[in-house]
């Protein structure tokens, strides 16, 4: 696995939540009762100590590492990448959304198994579905990302075009169950 100080985490806090209703990352979870982000803080902690919580909005939501707001706001998720990526310290940065709970060490540590240089992104993907939020992107992107915002081009799928990016397979649909209704969170009890 790859040195855990050469690696952030950036969790990607932010989003309207308009589909849910309320804030997602204060959310609960079903069994656990804790939040999403509580739960979203534990599987990154698993992977370093150097964790950053980025988001649009005005809220402090955990006193025990950084919260940092979108530099530039309402640009999505592109906004956050580019906050992390401009706050981190490390060469490459795990992204990782608050509201994917079945994700798991396994997906993650394969992810970081696939880390050969530090100018590649590394994406998940199952079937045709990339998952643009579970990803290894280096701060070699912060130019690319800063010409994209420039050409207000805030497709994270167009950072893959421009820059070097390998996918990483999974079989299993399950772990990338986003949280965004009430219905999401009814097939997460069913799953989990």
């Amino acid at each position: 696995m790859l040195d855990n100080q050469r690696i952030s985490v950036i969790i990607l806090a932010g989003g309207k939540s308009q589909r849910m209703g309320q804030d997602k990352a204060v959310l609960k979870l079903p069994r656990s009762q804790e939040t999403l982000l509580e739960h979203t803080i534990k599987l990154a902690e698993q992977i370093t100590q150097q964790i950053l919580i980025v988001t649009s909005k005005r809220k402090v939501y955990h006193a025990k590492y950084p919260v940092l707001h979108d530099i530039i706001p309402h640009i999505g998720p592109l906004g956050g990448l580019y906050t992390g990526l401009s706050i981190v310290s490390t060469v490459l940065s795990l992204v990782l959304p608050v509201d994917m709970p079945l994700l798991n060490l396994k997906i993650i540590s394969r992810l970081l198994a696939a880390v050969e240089d530090e100018y590649t992104i590394i994406i998940a993907r199952h079937g045709r579905f990339i998952e643009p939020l579970v990803g290894i992107y280096p701060r070699a992107a912060l130019p690319v990302i800063e010409t994209m915002i420039k050409n207000k081009d805030y497709k994270l799928h167009s950072l893959f075009r421009y820059t070097a990016t390998v996918y990483v397979d999974f079989p299993d649909s399950k772990p990338f169950l986003n949280i965004n209704t009430q219905s999401d969170l009814r097939e997460l009890l069913k799953l989990h």
